[in-house]
C-alpha cells in the first residue's frame, strides 16, 4: 500500500482482531472441553497453534511472488476459522459437559445454523446442572 497511515491503521485493527479472537477462543475451548480431559484438550489446541506459527514465515515468504498473496492467505484462513466457529454447539442456558459422555452428547439435536437468538423452542432451558446463573438469559 502506498498510504502508510492506512497501512498502520489496518495493522492495528488486524492485531486487535487477532487478540480478541485468541482470547475468546481460549475461553470458549475451556468451556466446551469436558472437565476430565480439559488439560489434554487445551494443550493439544495450543500445540496445533504453535505448529501453525511455524508456517507463518512461509506464508509471508509468498510475497516474493506477489505482495497480495500473504494477505489473501491470512484473510482466507481468518474467514475460514470464523465460519468454522459457527459449527460449534450453543452454550447459552446449557449445562456444560463434565464427563466424556456429557461431551459426546452436548451438541446433539442442534441444527447446523441454530443460534440462541433464532431457537424455535425458546422456553427450553437446561440449567439444572453447574452453571453461572448470572449468565442465564431470562
Amino acid at each position: 500500500f502506498p498510504m502508510p497511515i492506512l497501512t498502520a491503521g489496518l495493522a492495528v485493527v488486524g492485531r486487535f482482531g487477532v487478540n480478541v479472537a485468541y482470547s475468546s477462543g481460549a475461553q470458549y475451548m475451556a468451556e466446551l472441553i469436558p472437565t476430565e480431559v480439559r488439560g489434554q484438550g487445551v494443550s493439544a489446541i495450543h500445540m496445533v497453534g504453535y505448529a501453525a506459527t511455524f508456517f507463518s514465515s512461509h506464508i509471508l515468504y509468498l510475497a516474493i511472488y506477489s505482495r497480495a498473496i500473504p494477505e489473501l492467505v491470512l484473510g482466507g484462513l481468518s474467514i475460514t476459522g470464523a465460519a468454522l466457529c459457527l459449527l460449534l454447539p450453543e452454550t447459552l442456558d446449557r449445562t456444560l459437559p463434565v464427563t466424556l459422555e456429557d461431551g459426546e452428547a452436548f451438541g446433539e439435536g442442534e441444527k447446523i445454523w441454530e443460534f440462541a437468538w433464532n431457537r424455535r423452542d425458546k422456553k427450553k432451558k437446561d440449567v439444572e446442572g453447574i452453571c453461572n446463573q448470572g449468565l442465564v438469559s431470562k
